[in-house]
């Protein structure tokens, strides 16, 4: 995790990137009876490690991170987005 979240920051240092934006789930949500497995694209996974996927770059690499209700896709669910900071960027350790 020190390796990812040392790499991460060189990275967005070195482009110059203050911050990542990018959907904070991977599908619009799960569906109730989507208890076990969730369709992405044509794939079947877990609901929970499948939805939740796009939060793990965070929690790895410990940025500050925050998700926020963008909008509503196609079928009326609630969309939101992360925006992620620089590791240890919230000056909290």
């Amino acid at each position: 995790m020190r390796r990812l979240r040392a790499q991460i920051g060189a990275m967005m240092r070195e482009s110059r990137i203050d911050a990542l934006f990018y959907p904070t789930l991977v599908t619009p949500g799960a569906r109730i009876g989507d208890v076990e497995t969730i369709d992405v694209e044509g794939e079947a996974g877990p609901v929970g490690p499948t939805l939740l996927r796009n939060t793990l770059l965070a929690d790895l690499a410990n940025l500050p991170s925050l998700s926020l209700p963008i909008g509503f896709c196609r079928e009326g669910l609630p969309v939101g987005a992360l925006l992620e900071g620089l590791p240890d960027g919230d000056g909290v350790h």
